[in-house]
């Protein structure tokens, strides 16, 4: 009885067994950043064999793609419900919310923001990941154009995208009050009744 028990543990999911290999690669590139990443640091992270990262993922390259269509999937799910919930708000309403994205990526979403600016950081000397880099750059602008000018959308994806990168490479990140003064410029005025 023990053999097929065991035999039964090793059976998984493929679709779950990739999963477990991005998110082991992701919490290595939060840890330690892009650079730490192997099939067998990956593996261990995994708690599976070398061999078994490799059946999966071919090339580090292949793991990188997963894990940055990973963080490129979960940052479209968020700025799709961000902009539902914002899209008809009043301009104090949207300025706090906009503040409350970038701070959260210094509090619970820290881990998140790393990996994701670490793979997109990795775009830059890997031609292979510059479409989904340059994918997460679109979908910033597509929705926050939902709740403001095109114009605006894309110079706020560029600041946001400053202040969040600014903030995680700092020893401390900014303040609520320097991150908002610095949205609150770029949104520009509430419009006049």
């Amino acid at each position: 009885m023990a053999p097929e028990v065991s035999r039964q543990r090793r059976r998984r999911d493929p679709a779950q067994r990739r999963a477990e290999i991005i998110a082991a690669a992701e919490s290595i590139i939060a840890d330690q950043g892009v650079g730490a990443l192997t099939h067998r640091a990956v593996a261990q992270q995994a708690g599976l064999s070398p061999g078994s990262a490799t059946y999966y993922f071919e090339t580090i390259d292949d793991v990188l793609l997963a894990a940055l269509q990973n963080s490129v999937d979960r940052f479209d799910d968020g700025m799709t419900q961000w902009a539902t919930t914002f899209r008809h708000t009043n301009h104090a309403t949207l300025l706090a919310g906009l503040v409350d994205s970038v701070m959260v990526c210094f509090g619970p979403d820290r881990n998140q923001m790393m990996v994701a600016y670490e793979l997109t950081a990795a775009a830059m000397r890997n031609p292979a990941l510059r479409p989904l880099a340059q994918r997460s750059i679109e979908i910033s602008v597509a929705r926050l154009s939902e709740v403001t000018d095109p114009d605006t959308a894309a110079a706020l994806t560029a600041t946001i995208t400053g202040q969040v990168l600014n903030g995680l490479a700092a020893e401390t990140p900014p303040t609520r009050t320097e991150v908002e003064t610095i949205l609150a410029r770029v949104l520009g005025p509430a419009p006049k009744p």
